[in-house]
C-alpha cells in the first residue's frame, strides 16, 4: 500500500463509508488489528456525529460519520474545534483553512450535544480514518493521525456553519460546560472560505474550441502516442491480433498499471492519460496542451478553464516526453495501433517538459447562463 503524505487533514472522498474516529492511540491500535466482526461492525453504525460510543475495550470513543475531509484546531488545553467539508470539493485545504477564531458567537448554536470522554489525565487522543476492508472497517495504517487534546470530563459542542456550496464547511467546537473559549491575544486574520472566481467565456475562446475533438475511452485509459509508433501497440490484442487480454499480458495491462505519465513503446515513448475525455490543441510551435473534459457542458469552457489559468495552478512534472515522428494520436489504451486512430494532431519531434494544471471546479457564465465546470489539463512545452 502506497504510504500517503503527512497532512493537517484527515479523511478522504475515495472513503466514503466511515467514520472517522477520536480516541487514544491504545484505541487506534485496537482498531488496526482486529479482525473481530461485532467490534467492526459497530464502528459502522455512525449516521449522525459526534456520536459516542463505549465500542473498543473499556475507552469512549467518538464517531463521526462518512470519511468527509477534516481537520482539528486546538483552542485551549479543554476546548478544540474539529471542521468538516460538507461536500465535495477540490479545494479541500482551502476552505478546511478557516479560522475558528473569526466565527462571530452569534454564528454558533450552543450546546447542541454534550460528551463525557474518559481516558488518560492528559487528555492525548487522536483523529484518525477508518474504512471498509473485507468487508468491515479497520483503521489504515498509511491515513493521517492528527493529535487532539481533551482531558476526561464533561464537555458540551457547538455547531456552525460557514461557505457556499462546494466551500461549506461543518464546524463542531468542544469546550467545558459554561465555558466559553477566549481568543488569543492580538489581531486574528480572518481566512473564510469563499466561491471561487466566475469565468467569462471570451468569443476567442469559443471560436478556437471549434478545432478540438474530444476522445474518450471504454473504461481504460487513454494513449497519447507517436503515429510512428502505433504498429508496435496491441492493446488488448498480441501481435497476432488475437484477443489475450485477461489470459496474457498485453499492452493495456501496462497501460493500468502505469506509475508515471510515459510508457514505453517499443523504442519510443507514449503518454497514459487517466480515464477522462481528452483533446489535443497546439497554438503555437513548441506548446501543445492535452484538456481534459472533467465535468462541462461545452469542450469551449474546458478550454476557457485552460487558459485562463494563473500561473500557480500549473505544476511542474519530473518526467520529460520524448516525441518521436510528426502526429501525435489519441486513442483508447485498449485499442491496436494498427486500427485507425481517433486522433492525430500535429506535434513536433523533441523532448518536451510537462506541467499538470490544478483541476478548475467552479463555475463559468456563457451568456446570462451559469455553468458548472470540472477540468484540467496537461502542458507540454519543447525544450531547446
Amino acid at each position: 500500500m502506497r504510504k500517503r503524505k503527512k497532512s493537517l487533514i484527515v479523511g478522504g472522498w475515495f472513503w466514503t463509508t466511515g467514520p472517522l474516529v477520536l480516541a487514544t492511540s491504545t484505541v487506534r491500535a485496537i482498531v488496526q488489528t482486529t479482525r473481530d466482526a461485532k467490534t467492526l461492525k459497530a464502528l459502522a453504525k455512525a449516521t449522525k456525529g459526534p456520536v459516542l460510543a463505549r465500542q473498543l475495550g473499556k475507552q469512549r470513543v467518538l464517531l463521526f460519520p462518512g470519511q468527509f475531509p477534516s481537520t482539528w484546531h486546538q483552542l485551549g488545553p479543554r476546548a478544540g474545534v474539529l471542521v468538516r467539508l460538507a461536500g465535495h470539493s477540490n479545494h479541500e485545504a482551502e476552505a478546511l483553512s478557516v479560522d475558528p477564531w473569526a466565527v462571530a458567537e452569534r454564528d454558533w448554536k450552543l450546546a447542541v450535544s454534550t460528551v463525557t470522554l474518559d481516558g488518560p489525565a492528559d487528555g492525548a487522543r487522536e483523529l484518525f480514518d477508518a474504512v471498509p476492508r473485507d468487508p468491515q472497517p479497520i483503521a489504515r495504517e498509511d491515513a493521517n493521525v492528527l493529535p487532539v487534546t481533551l482531558p476526561p470530563g464533561k464537555y458540551v459542542v457547538d455547531h456552525a456553519t460557514l461557505g457556499e456550496r462546494d466551500f461549506a464547511v461543518v464546524l463542531y467546537r468542544f469546550r467545558a460546560k459554561d465555558e466559553l473559549p477566549q481568543p488569543p491575544k492580538g489581531k486574528r486574520v480572518a481566512v473564510q472560505p469563499g466561491p471561487p472566481a466566475i469565468l467569462e467565456l471570451r468569443k476567442e475562446t469559443a471560436a478556437l474550441a471549434r478545432r478540438l475533438k474530444f476522445v474518450g475511452t471504454d473504461g481504460g485509459p487513454l494513449l497519447a502516442c507517436p503515429r510512428s509508433l502505433l504498429p508496435q501497440w496491441h492493446g488488448v490484442y498480441d501481435a497476432d491480433g488475437e484477443y489475450v487480454y485477461g489470459s496474457a499480458p498485453c499492452d493495456y495491462d501496462r497501460a493500468c498499471d502505469a506509475k508515471g505519465l510515459i510508457l514505453s513503446v517499443g523504442k519510443g515513448q507514449a503518454l497514459v492519460l487517466e480515464q477522462v475525455s481528452t483533446a489535443f490543441l497546439q497554438l503555437e510551435p513548441g506548446t501543445a496542451y492535452l484538456l481534459f473534459w472533467v465535468g462541462a457542458d461545452a469542450g469551449s469552457h474546458v478550454l476557457e478553464a485552460v487558459l485562463s489559468a494563473p500561473s500557480k495552478a500549473w505544476k511542474k512534472q519530473k518526467e520529460v516526453f520524448s516525441m518521436t515522428g510528426k502526429e501525435l494520436a489519441l486513442l483508447d489504451s485498449a485499442h491496436a495501433g494498427k486500427t485507425k486512430p481517433a486522433y492525430l494532431g500535429e506535434l513536433a519531434p523533441g523532448r518536451y517538459t510537462m506541467e499538470r494544471m490544478q483541476e478548475y471546479d467552479g463555475e463559468i457564465r456563457v451568456g446570462s447562463e451559469l455553468h458548472g465546470l470540472m477540468a484540467s489539463a496537461l502542458r507540454l512545452t519543447r525544450l531547446g
